[in-house]
């Protein structure tokens, strides 16, 4: 853990040397650190954006590319600061992410990744080779993607056996939806419904008519993205009108969202 330590304090004392021009310190080694987030085929609806901007908010330059489970991404470098964003991957099925602004982009969620450790030069008296931070996707908010890094991995050039750290997470899981619940709804198959009485205290309706047919999986969730009532019903006419019972539910806001296929859309409700 020194090793990384001496990493972060380095980057410190040369960054304004460094991020002004392009010459490698005296006496340093270049040190690669990346990541790689291990569990995104759990999650074939959604697409990660890997979104690099410019750390000295010199100009407003910006790049971005889709996140592969395979590949271990860079961690960032002497100019550029990466975050990472969800999006619907049907979002994106016509689109060029490179000429997306994310951080400005409401259909896309920003995960809780710091970025805060980045590729670097180290003294010439360090045996650190690479570092590779892992990190699993375990679920959304209304305004965010929650990850964790499970293992670090650090790599020597001395022969030295790989240094491997492994972490828990100790946040709450039960609060976090497998879903992206925000953002603007994406429609399919005319996928609008309606919900009434809406505010409402014991019963709600949910009407649909569309030319969908099959699996509908209704959810509601808290405004702290805590999913506290799912339901399930066969949709096999053009009209439905589904009765959901809430009378266990808390005064509050909560958001109602319908799943048809690849059709997701929202609603806001009120319960009194």
């Amino acid at each position: 853990m020194k090793y990384i330590k001496s990493i972060a304090i380095l980057s410190i004392l040369l960054a304004s040397k460094v991020s002004y021009c392009d010459i490698i310190p005296d006496n340093t080694t270049y040190v690669g650190v990346c990541v790689q987030i291990t569990n995104l085929n759990d999650y074939p609806n959604v697409s990660l954006i890997g979104f690099m901007s410019n750390r000295l908010y010199l100009s407003s330059s910006y790049s971005s590319n889709i996140i592969n489970q395979n590949i271990c991404n860079n961690a960032g470098s002497k100019y550029g600061l990466l975050s990472l964003y969800a999006v619907r991957s049907s979002y994106i099925s016509n689109k060029s992410v490179t000429s997306i602004d994310w951080s400005k982009d409401k259909n896309a969620v920003k995960s809780n990744f710091i970025n805060n450790t980045y590729s670097s030069y180290m003294y010439n008296m360090s045996t650190v080779d690479s570092i590779k931070q892992y990190y699993k996707i375990l679920g959304f908010t209304d305004t965010s993607i929650v990850m964790y890094e499970w293992k670090e991995v650090t790599k020597y050039n001395n022969g030295q056996a790989d240094n491997v750290v492994l972490k828990s997470y100790q946040g709450d899981l039960s609060s976090l939806s497998q879903n992206i619940i925000t953002g603007s709804p994406i429609v399919s198959n005319k996928v609008t419904f309606d919900l009434y009485p809406n505010p409402t205290t014991k019963n709600l309706h949910l009407k649909i008519c569309n030319n969908f047919y099959g699996n509908i999986l209704v959810k509601i969730t808290s405004t702290e993205g805590k999913v506290v009532k799912t339901s399930s019903v066969i949709k096999d006419t053009s009209y439905l009108d589904f009765l959901l019972y809430v009378d266990m539910l808390r005064k509050g806001n909560y958001v109602v969202t319908i799943i048809m296929g690849e059709a997701i859309e929202s609603r806001r409700l009120l319960v009194e």
